[in-house]
C-alpha cells in the first residue's frame, strides 16, 4: 500500500496487490488487475476490507 500509484511494484508478477490513494479516482487505463485506488473518494467515502479490495480485483 502506498500514497501513488505504481506501474510496478515489488511483487507484481508473484500475486501481491498495489493498493494506492492520492488520484481520487481519476486514473484511466490503470492496470486494475493488480492494482486499487483505495481512497475513500472512490467507495462512497467509507474505507473498504480486503476482502472487498480482493472481490473487487479479482471482477
Amino acid at each position: 500500500m502506498m500514497h501513488y500509484p505504481l506501474m510496478s511494484w515489488k511483487g507484481k508478477y508473484s500475486g501481491s496487490f498495489h493498493l494506492f490513494g492520492h488520484s481520487h479516482g481519476t486514473l484511466k487505463g490503470f492496470n486494475r488487475k493488480k492494482s486499487l485506488d483505495v481512497g475513500v473518494d472512490c467507495h462512497d467515502f467509507y474505507p473498504i476490507s480486503y476482502e472487498e479490495v480482493r472481490t473487487i480485483i479479482k471482477k
